[in-house]
C-alpha cells in the first residue's frame, strides 16, 4: 500500500508499506534493535563511537517526493489530478498562496504564484491587518482549480 502525505514544512512524502509484513512484528524488531544499540552504547569504552541505531520498520519505506523544508511553503491541502502532460499528479495548495502541480515522482509540472496574494486576502479589523491564508477545500483538473 502506498500513502502520500504533505506536511507543514512543505515536504511531500511517500510511505510504502509491504502488506506481507505484520506491523506489530516490525515494531517488535525495531524495539529489539534499539535496545541492543543502547546496550552496546553503554558498554563502550571512553573515546569510542557508537554506531547509529537503525530504528526503521521492516516493510515500511519513507521517502521524500518533493519539497524543501520551508515553513512558508507548508502544505495546507492536496488532491490528485490528471495534468496535460502527466496522468498521475497532485495539486498542492501551500500556506503562502502558491499552487503547485507535482507528479507522483516529484517532477514539477506547474506553479502558480500571485505576488499580491497577501493583499487580496487581507482583512482590516480594529486597525489590524489580518492576512490568514487558508484553503477550505481543494479540487483540480487540467483546466480548473477549485478551493
Amino acid at each position: 500500500m502506498r500513502f502520500y502525505t504533505g506536511d507543514e514544512s512543505g515536504l511531500i512524502k511517500c510511505i510504502d508499506i509491504d502488506a506481507n509484513v505484520s506491523l506489530l512484528e516490525a515494531q517488535a524488531q525495531a524495539a529489539k534493535r534499539t535496545k541492543a544499540a543502547a546496550k552496546a552504547k553503554a558498554n563502550l569504552k571512553a573515546g569510542e563511537q557508537a554506531a547509529a541505531a537503525d530504528t526503521s520498520l521492516a516493510g515500511v519505506e519513507i521517502r521524500t517526493v518533493d519539497g524543501r523544508v520551508n515553513r512558508s511553503n507548508g502544505i495546507q491541502q492536496m488532491c490528485t489530478t490528471k495534468w496535460a502532460t502527466n496522468d498521475r499528479a497532485f495539486a498542492v495548495a501551500r500556506k503562502n498562496g502558491n499552487i503547485d502541480v507535482v507528479g507522483f515522482e516529484g517532477e514539477q509540472l506547474f506553479t502558480y504564484t500571485d505576488e499580491k496574494f497577501a493583499e487580496r486576502v487581507s482583512i482590516k479589523y480594529n486597525g489590524r491587518t489580518i492576512s490568514e491564508r487558508s484553503y477550505v477545500g481543494l479540487s483540480a483538473s487540467d483546466s480548473h482549480f477549485l478551493s
